[in-house]
């Protein structure tokens, strides 16, 4: 055995026994900076408090007084342990900083009962080279013979080009193919860039870049500042073929194991600097790796370099910003006819839902954004307080004083090219008998605004602003009434009669009506009353006929009669002919009784005379009303109060058009 192959062995095995020597504490995941936050920085203060590298004394980040975000003061403790263990004092946790810092309780990057950097017992360990099975170096396991290179090729990189402010981009891929005698264990990368287009680009390279990380089979094994000058080795022209300056950056230390007979990718991801130069925007950068830029250790413990002259580009983006866009949701609430108490809160009820659209693969957050309410009455006498939901969950509530609510603390995050559906709900207040609002009154959501927001690259409301709008359908508010709907759908028959312009038309609608509140509710019973216009002091239904051309139809007339559940009705109810002095007179009338739904056919027909034409009838309105129509003179002088059920009706109650001749 030689001596390079005995320290190769014996540095892997030293690792190993610290690794197991301890309790668990800090697990690296993922690389921790300056801004991160999670339960990754929480683990990482406590476990630099069990170091002389302290990130406080007092206060919030000392010994049991820990916290998730890593701020200045982490950094300088990071900073400090990575001093003391002879690694680079950038204050960036990368693969390297997080196997020493398992080390401190003998943790590793994925389970306390592993050599450092194994989330398994199978395989090597890609920070230190060791089995994971036994701790012992690979070189006593696959790690053997004297391994080599078959092949270096250029990979697709996630993304070919990066803008201000990004982060974790995939610039850089290439494929490392290894001959079938042996794994490697990479210790070492060189990439060399430079700066095609001259000019006003800067060929500077930390003018563009915060950071850079290297991956090997997918895991992250190296990461470090780059956003100074001292990172990157400054290169004469030649390396690249096509750039007149150039710069190296090396990754060490690595100890990545490559398997025999596979093909293994190597990566770079940068952070984008986010202060890039407008002038900057629009560079082209070409990367690339020559023969000597990977340095492999195999299993008889030889060191040599490889590599092959291959060269790539990626280009610096203008700037990315969200694109927002509010519309209207499929799951809006048709206008509706809600139930309110005249002596308690009706809480809770949705008066419109929304959708806001990422279409520029941006994230963002909406920190802040008004809705604005109108209602025939006044807005605070009907609404007491306003809530947003995304989905199911609760982002906002506010007590409405005036007509717009500005919900300002509501964090609603977007992913890139995603859509979210915002509900609003409200709380109404009782009626008070309707001394504080009316019985048929309304609300609505005519507006919505978002205010803040901010996106991923720190672009915000005065850097762009969101497109569409929103307003919701009306809703009105009675303590007493009906509810309609339609089943089934409406129909038109055509009956030919002996000769041409003679035929005959039919119209007919199945309704359900419910009788919602305290009262039972009155509907028209004669068929004189479904007319096409509506008869004062009548409580009518009312219809109209649509025609392609030609004249109306003749002989229109109709009738109403229920047809099922009619336990739950009060048949040919007569009007008193002096209540509500003699507006109820002569009529008849289905009584419904509170609480109660009957089903009902309303029919229409007429009669062709001239010219042959297409035909539909809409059902308009079912008025109605919850006078005590059979009261006598206790009700005269009083006025009649006849209601309109419009809510689904209209051309949304449309019979199909047929030809009639």
């Amino acid at each position: 055995m030689s001596i390079t192959k005995k320290i190769f062995v014996s540095a892997f095995i030293g690792v190993f026994a610290v690794a197991i020597s301890a309790s668990a504490a800090y697990y690296h995941t993922t690389t921790l900076k300056q801004g991160s936050t999670g339960a990754q920085v929480m683990s990482l203060q406590q476990t630099l408090n069990m170091t002389s590298c302290k990130v406080a004394t007092v206060g919030a980040g000392a010994p049991g007084l820990e916290t998730s975000t890593f701020g200045p003061k982490t950094k300088v403790a990071v900073q400090c342990f990575q001093a003391s263990n002879g690694l680079t004092a950038d204050g960036i946790v990368g693969a390297m900083t997080g196997a020493k810092l398992a080390t401190v309780t003998g943790s590793s990057t994925g389970s306390s009962n592993l050599p450092a950097g194994c989330t398994s017992t199978s395989g090597y360990s890609p920070l230190t080279g060791v089995s994971c099975s036994t701790g012992s170096s690979s070189s006593s396991g696959t790690l053997s013979g004297e391994g080599s290179v078959k092949d270096f090729s250029i990979a697709s990189a996630d993304k070919s080009d990066i803008s201000e402010g990004q982060k974790d981009v995939e610039l850089v891929s290439v494929d490392v193919e290894l001959e079938n005698d042996g794994d490697l264990s990479l210790d070492r990368f060189d990439l060399y860039m430079g700066e095609l287009n001259g000019g006003a680009h800067s060929s500077k390279p930390w003018k563009y870049f915060d950071s850079a990380s290297v991956f090997v089979g997918g895991k992250e094994v190296a990461s470090m500042d780059v956003s100074s000058s001292s990172a990157w080795s400054e290169y004469s022209a030649g390396t690249l073929t096509t750039t007149s300056q150039e710069y190296r950056l090396r990754f060490s230390g690595l100890n990545a194991i490559l398997e025999s007979d596979e093909t293994t990718n190597v990566s770079v991801r940068f952070d984008a600097a986010s202060t890039i130069d407008s002038a900057d925007q629009g560079a082209t950068w070409q990367y690339g790796i020559e023969t000597d830029s990977f340095r492999f250790t195999d299993g008889t413990g030889f060191i040599f370099t490889d590599g092959e002259d291959l060269e790539d580009d990626f280009t610096i983006d203008t700037p990315e910003e969200a694109s927002l866009t509010i519309s209207s949701s499929s799951n809006d609430p048709d206008a509706s006819v809600i139930e309110v108490s005249d002596s308690s809160d009706t809480n809770g009820v949705t008066i419109g839902v929304f959708e806001i659209e990422e279409d520029e693969g941006v994230d963002v957050t909406v920190k802040e954004m008004t809705v604005t309410l109108a209602t025939s009455d006044t807005i605070t006498d009907v609404a007491r307080k306003a809530y947003l939901y995304e989905g199911s969950t609760l982002i906002g509530s506010e007590t409405v004083t005036g007509a717009t609510v500005t919900f300002d603390n509501i964090n609603l995050d977007i992913d890139a090219d995603d859509t979210v559906e915002v509900t609003v709900k409200v709380d109404l207040d009782d009626t008070n008998n309707q001394v504080r609002y009316q019985n048929g009154d309304t609300i609505q959501v005519t507006a919505v605004d978002l205010t803040k927001y901010e996106d991923e690259f720190g672009n915000d409301e005065g850097d762009f602003t969101e497109t569409g709008s929103f307003a919701g359908k009306v809703h009105t508010l009675y303590t007493d009434g009906i509810g309609v709907a339609i089943v089934g759908s409406p129909t038109t028959e055509i009956t030919t009669v002996d000769s041409a312009n003679n035929d005959i038309a039919q119209f007919t609608w199945v309704v359900d009506v419910t009788a919602f509140g305290k009262k039972d509710v009155y509907i028209n019973k004669d068929v004189a009353d479904i007319v096409s216009s509506s008869t004062a002091g009548d409580v009518d239904t009312l219809y109209s006929i649509e025609y392609s051309a030609g004249a109306a139809l003749t002989s229109q007339g109709g009738t109403i009669v229920c047809t099922s559940n009619c336990s739950n009705i009060t048949d040919n109810v007569a009007g008193d002919n002096s209540a509500y002095g003699t507006a109820y007179n002569g009529e008849n009338f289905f009584k419904i009784l509170k609480g109660k739904t009957a089903r009902f056919t309303i029919t229409v027909s007429g009669t062709n005379q001239t010219d042959s034409k297409q035909v539909r009838a809409l059902l308009n309105d079912i008025e109605w009303t919850v006078d005590e129509v059979t009261s006598a003179t206790a009700m005269d002088g009083s006025t009649a109060t006849i209601n309109s059920y419009t809510v689904g009706l209209g051309s949304d109650a449309a019979t199909p058009f047929k030809v009639i001749n």
